[in-house]
């Protein structure tokens, strides 16, 4: 991920740089503080106020510094939606730990339930009283619903489970969230290919 976003800010301070020089050639003069400020606002217009359009030369400079601006502000989307895809990933796979242990957990219950219902029916099977026979059978019955409702709780989160494992191989499997779609316009395909290779990893290793 820092790779990534050192990448991006190389490509950043290019599109910065060349801005600059576009304003310069324009007449304008920037300080670095004031472009930062300037690259800031989602208005292109910020960089032609104040400048007159006398000749051909200034106009496809200021066509240039407003298609870089828009990179710009494209690129700093593409890192926010890079950032929270990978944030997703994590909470992916930190669900994913939790219902595991949820599932192993309510099927020892379970199955602690049923061993004491087969103990008490045993032991039912043995009274001859009928009122301690029908307390058993209230025991019993008892551990069986507690048991019928862990199984029920374990078939639930297997099926989150499962739903999560399927979202995790459909990302390892290389389909792409929109977040990633931008990415081709500032290194290309390749680079959004090796961007997608480690997120996929990440997925798969979960």
């Amino acid at each position: 991920m820092s790779e990534y976003n050192a990448t991006q800010s190389d490509y950043r301070e290019r599109c910065k740089g060349r801005i600059q020089r576009q304003l310069e050639i324009t007449g304008r003069n920037t300080t670095n503080e004031e472009l930062e400020s300037m690259l800031e606002s989602d208005n292109p217009a910020i960089f032609t106020s104040g400048i007159i359009m006398d000749s051909n030369i200034t106009k496809q400079a200021m066509n240039e510094i407003e298609t870089r601006h828009t990179e710009i502000i494209k690129l700093e989307n593409s890192i926010r939606e890079l950032h929270d895809m990978f944030v997703d990933m994590a909470m992916l796979v930190e669900s994913q730990g939790e219902l595991v242990n949820n599932i192993e957990k309510n099927v020892m219950s379970s199955v602690d339930y049923v061993e004491r219902a087969k103990e008490e029916t045993k032991k039912a099977v043995s009274l001859k009283g009928k009122s301690r026979r029908g307390e058993m059978i209230d025991r019993i019955e008892y551990n069986v619903e507690h048991s019928v409702d862990y199984v029920e709780r374990a078939v639930s989160d297997t099926k989150k489970a499962v739903k999560y494992q399927s979202k995790a191989r459909r990302v390892s499997k290389g389909e792409r969230p929109a977040a990633l779609t931008g990415l081709c316009m500032w290194r290309g395909g390749a680079w959004r290919d090796e961007a997608w290779r480690g997120v996929a990893w990440f997925a798969s290793s979960a």
